[in-house]
């Protein structure tokens, strides 16, 4: 009775004394002091309603990977609050931390990196109108605690949500796009057809311009009849011993014929008569 007394109390010595490292790391685990970061987050100094604040710790920490998310929060109503254990364990005294704000499907680059000095709060505002940004990359879903490496499944479905309307939008803007290149195809096609009616206007107006001249010039001047292969002929023309009729051409007879042609010569004999008479008196 007494040995199995003594058995019990070293047995339960021993256990108490595995356990009591175990439960020690446990706690110290759990009471790991974090830097509380708040403060408000805009874009053009409009307050976001939506995504995500994220912190991660760069390389040369001795972390795998090199890279690590640390934590991260949802933006409510303009604002976040997060908080962020070391995740060296205090190996390195002087960890830097890299903020960045995932909205809209992008994520941007905070351009400064911010100590962390667990048990301290610090208030730290963002406006990402400057910030360096890229397409956000989809992110495995963890437990819903601060300090791990994932997201809680509501973190994930908004991501989800954001995805799906970016492709919306990117759908909506394509169709856009075609929509805008097919007017544009109409507006040059109703073009080319106003051009061409116009260009064949033009050439029924000359076709119609050249036709009238034509007929102008088949009816010739007024008073004057062409004869195929022989000159004009000439008006009418009436001599002094002939009566040639109206448009008959006349000859070298007619010329003498003509009454002033017959006067001069009456006068030419008279003078030539008188001055012979005189020549003969005399």
């Amino acid at each position: 009775m007494f040995r199995a007394a003594a058995i019990v109390f070293i047995l339960s010595i021993l256990l108490t004394t595995v356990a009591s490292p175990t439960s020690t790391g446990a706690n110290h685990e759990q009471g790991q002091p974090e830097h509380i970061f708040e403060g408000y987050v805009s874009l053009n100094r409009e307050k976001l309603n939506d995504g995500f604040v994220r912190v991660t710790v760069g390389p040369g920490y001795g972390l795998q990977p090199p890279v690590q998310e640390v934590a991260l929060e949802d933006i409510r109503q303009g604002r976040y609050e997060i908080g962020v254990v070391d995740p060296t364990d205090g190996k390195y005294s002087n960890v830097m931390l890299r903020f960045s704000v995932t909205y809209e499907g992008r994520e941007y680059q905070r351009p400064r990196d911010v100590r962390l000095e667990p048990g301290k709060f610090t208030e730290l505002n963002f406006d990402i109108e400057d910030w360096k940004w890229s397409r956000a990359q989809p992110q495995q879903v963890g437990e819903p605690s601060r300090g791990n490496n994932g997201m809680t499944d509501s973190q994930k479905a908004k991501l989800e949500m954001e995805r799906e309307r970016m492709e919306r939008e990117d759908e909506e803007r394509r169709e856009m796009d075609r929509e805008r290149m097919e007017m544009e195809e109409e507006m040059r096609r109703e073009q080319l057809e106003m051009e061409r009616e116009r260009m064949e206007q033009d050439a029924e107006m000359r076709r119609e311009q050249m036709a009238m001249s034509q007929q102008r010039m088949g009816r010739g001047e007024p008073g004057i009849q062409p004869v195929m292969n022989e000159s004009p002929k000439s008006g009418p023309s009436r001599g002094l011993f002939s009566n040639r009729k109206a448009g008959e051409a006349t000859s070298g007879i007619d010329n003498i014929m003509d009454p002033t042609t017959l006067t001069i010569i009456g006068i030419a004999l008279t003078v030539l008569t008188t001055g012979m008479t005189l020549f003969k008196g005399n």
